[in-house]
């Protein structure tokens, strides 16, 4: 395969001279990790060998490196780059640009990328000095509106029109582990979609950090523990059972409704304990109590207990002193 450009960013140079000088030049930084780290190369061989003037992996992260300046489409990803040749020498055209996009959303997820992310993600840890024992994973889901009829958009329950991706965070670094891209009217809590995202960022960490959680490993082969936490979308029996099955820890969020409150309301005095922060300093007029074995009677997966949270005094006369949310 002749590719004429390998890198996605030119050398930089230093001057005093006031020669070569660019606005937003600090892009060429976030192309040059994805150059160092491996990353473009590897996204380059998830596509069919064949004869191109611009490496697809160049194309990929020198736009990504676009829409992380700000850019929002494909006309302004390529006048970005193409505006800019001190950073990105030769950049492909907006054609060229799109049609390497598309072609890439076809193998989206597939487990050649999740092998890729692995392995880059392990190198940049490496490099960083980042080893954590744990890891805190969030899963939660966001509305993209848009001003046009744009394919797979549609309403969404809060009256906007666009798109309902589903995306798991790794809490620490904040990283993008893998997002399920859904219509604007894509259900919240799809214990499908929920299993299928989850599946995807644990084939994206490094294999120490997976060891002990495909399904049905057994807990006893688990080198670095994970904790999955979720809104109240992410209490369903079918995704906390894929957790238990993982030998993942979860936290989840889960609806008060009259049946909940009338345990809590009987709750004594004494069973209430002081909320802290997450420094471990007590939080002001919050409380919080445990409802032991509430929930393994009701066939929920690892028997969680209920812990309602933050009892605070109630604003008004009208509101009931009570919980805020609780949480499995």
């Amino acid at each position: 395969m002749e590719v004429q450009v390998s890198r996605s960013v030119s050398t930089p140079v230093v001057t005093t001279k006031g020669a070569r000088l660019v606005s937003h030049a600090g892009v060429g930084m976030l192309a040059e990790l994805a150059d160092l780290s491996g990353l473009t190369a590897g996204l380059t061989s998830l596509f069919e060998p064949k004869d191109r003037r611009h490496a697809p992996g160049v194309t990929l992260v020198r736009a990504a490196s676009a829409i992380a300046d700000g850019m929002r489409n494909v006309s302004t990803v390529s006048l970005f780059c193409g505006s800019r040749p001190t950073i990105f020498a030769e950049p492909a055209s907006r054609s060229t640009v799109a049609r390497t996009v598309i072609e890439f959303g076809h193998d989206l997820m597939t487990p050649r990328l999740d092998e890729l992310m692995a392995t880059v993600r392990r190198t940049v840890w490496d490099a960083a000095g980042y080893a954590p024992e744990s890891l805190i994973l969030d899963v939660d889901a966001t509305l993209l509106n848009v001003h046009s009829d744009k394919q797979d958009a549609a309403p969404t329950f809060k009256r906007g029109f666009g798109f309902h991706p589903l995306a798991m965070f790794l809490n620490e670094t904040r990283e993008p582990l893998a997002m399920i891209f859904g219509p604007g009217n894509a259900g919240s809590n799809t214990a499908a979609d929920h299993c299928d995202v989850l599946m995807r960022s644990i084939d994206q960490l490094p294999a120490e950090y997976r060891a002990g959680h495909e399904h049905g490993d057994p807990p006893q082969t688990v080198i670095h523990p994970i904790l999955v936490r979720s809104d109240a979308a992410g209490s369903t029996k079918a995704f906390l059972a894929e957790l238990v099955g993982r030998n993942i820890e979860f936290s989840v969020g889960f609806q008060v409704n009259d049946q909940y409150r009338a345990l809590i309301e009987q709750m004594p005095d004494e069973a209430w304990t002081r909320a802290i922060n997450t420094d471990g300093t007590p939080r002001r007029k919050a409380e919080v109590v445990e409802l032991c074995g509430f929930t393994g009677l009701n066939d929920w997966p690892g028997s969680p207990a209920v812990v309602p949270s933050r009892r605070t005094p109630p604003r008004n006369r009208r509101q009931r002193l009570g919980p805020d949310r609780i949480h499995l």
